[in-house]
């Protein structure tokens, strides 16, 4: 890699954590770009779809969506509630992961984030 594009990769990766950092400090990097991610599919996708375009392995997956998703432990929600996590209709042994009501009001805060000002 070339310092050019060295560069230039360290002010994208600057830019986008500070984005993440704007509109969700409770959020890693790595889990603001999943939930990014699961957005732009705009609708249902596998965590399959999700390890493969992350290019991570499924164990890490695993725990951001269960993170992302939330689960209740006793009267208490541990987690974001970001996402929504079902059964696969057509596979009940695969799991589709989508955007809750919190995810897309959180989403659509990041865009406008992003939208030049003045």
């Amino acid at each position: 890699m070339d310092m050019t594009t060295a560069t230039q990769a360290g002010n994208l990766y600057r830019a986008i954590k500070e984005v993440a950092d704007a509109t969700t400090p409770d959020l890693t990097l790595r889990q603001f770009l999943v939930l990014l991610r699961v957005a732009s599919k705009g609708g249902p996708m596998s965590q399959q779809e999700l390890v493969d375009s992350e290019d991570q392995y499924k164990s890490t997956i695993s725990k951001i969506i269960t993170f992302l998703a939330g689960k209740y432990m006793g009267t208490k929600r541990e987690g974001m509630g970001l996402i929504d996590v079902d059964l696969d209709p057509n596979d009940l042994r695969a799991r589709l992961v989508s955007l809750s009501k919190e995810g897309e009001r959180l989403t659509a805060r990041t865009v406008k984030h992003l939208q030049p000002r003045g």
